[in-house]
């Protein structure tokens, strides 16, 4: 997988350029606004393309050897679900109001002063929609949150979903509202002095809609409580579930990550997937993003500075906090048992 150019959609003057790894197929055409356009083999199983008079607003999608066309793995819009043609967009377009919030150089809302709030974004309100949310958002403030956390966000198959089921890892579900309605959200949370953490699902994919394994090798026989695992072993996978991650930072402005599962990444090399990528969020210009684990193994390998032989993320979920709570109200299932007081 190239490392220096774009994957995905990117608008020029005069049309967009597109750019897809499939290192699974011999041959991809592109398919946009009617059109079907050769691809070109460049390096690492990427394939690319140029499509004069292509703009915002184009759906595309791509042939893999002679397939119908699929969804661009790396869409930053699914206006008609994930199984439908992914749009063209362009994130930069957004009007920010935060620059005051995005230019301190350590996180604006410290470690030590977060009270989250874990916020579905399809149940919080009756409308279920990102402008529905963040016009709530005083609310939460007012009740002395100083952060919310949103769960996954990456487009799913259907109405109804906690978002665990990641189908496109970039594009934003469409029944919660356009990309830059989730911008709007954050711009609004940031105004109100809020941090915004997203909740990203890399430890599998979901069982429908996730075309990304048509294209390249993303999981192997090792499995997860949800499916099977990633193929970490792979560069171009690692790259993929990377950039999966670094977008809702860099994209949406989001303050930091709740990362699900850590330990179902099933990662034998080193450094750990995890260290790069708390390296690559590390690097990012403006302020200090801020990791979390979910990672009930309570090892502290995944806080330890990447200097050390840790994973250099901030903070880790206490989960026997839970599991006491739950045995303590009646909850006699032997996995608590350990718990009993």
């Amino acid at each position: 997988m190239s490392q220096d150019r774009p994957l995905g959609a990117t608008v020029l003057s005069d049309g967009v350029e597109v750019r897809v790894w499939a290192p699974k197929a011999r041959r991809v055409a592109l398919v946009i606004d009617g059109r079907e356009l050769p691809m070109k083999r460049e390096g690492g199983g990427t394939f690319a393309a140029e499509a004069p008079g292509a703009r915002v607003g184009s759906r595309y999608g791509f042939r893999l050897d002679g397939e119908r066309p699929f969804p661009d793995p790396c869409s930053r819009s699914q206006p008609d679900g994930v199984h439908g043609l992914s749009e063209v967009i362009e994130p930069a377009s957004f009007a920010w109001t935060d620059e005051a919030w995005m230019a301190q150089p350590g996180p604006p809302v410290p470690l030590a002063k977060l009270v989250l709030y874990e916020l579905h974004v399809g149940t919080f309100t009756p409308e279920g929609t990102f402008a529905a949310a963040a016009a709530r958002l005083e609310h939460l403030r007012d009740l002395g949150v100083t952060a919310v956390e949103l769960m996954p966000l990456h487009a799913f198959p259907g109405r109804f979903n906690w978002g665990y089921d990641p189908g496109a890892f970039f594009a934003v579900p469409p029944v919660y509202g356009t990309p830059d309605d989730l911008r709007a959200l954050v711009d609004r949370a940031h105004a109100l002095g809020l941090a915004v953490f997203i909740d990203v699902v890399l430890n599998h994919l979901g069982p429908d809609g996730a075309y990304v394994n048509a294209y390249a090798p993303m999981l192997m026989p090792a499995s997860t409580p949800w499916g099977s695992a990633v193929n970490l072993g792979e560069a171009g996978v690692r790259r993929f579930l990377r950039e999966a991650a670094l977008v809702w930072l860099t994209e949406f402005h989001a303050d930091g990550l709740r990362l699900d599962a850590t330990s179902r990444l099933r990662d034998e090399q080193a450094p750990h997937f995890l260290a790069e990528l708390s390296e690559a969020a590390a690097a990012l210009p403006g302020p200090r993003r801020l990791l979390i684990a979910e990672d009930l193994r309570n090892h502290t390998v995944v806080t330890e500075p990447r200097g050390q032989g840790g994973q250099g993320l901030d903070s880790q979920w206490v989960d026997d906090l839970a599991s006491m709570a739950r045995q303590f109200a009646g909850d006699d299932q032997p996995y608590y048992a350990e718990y009993a007081g």
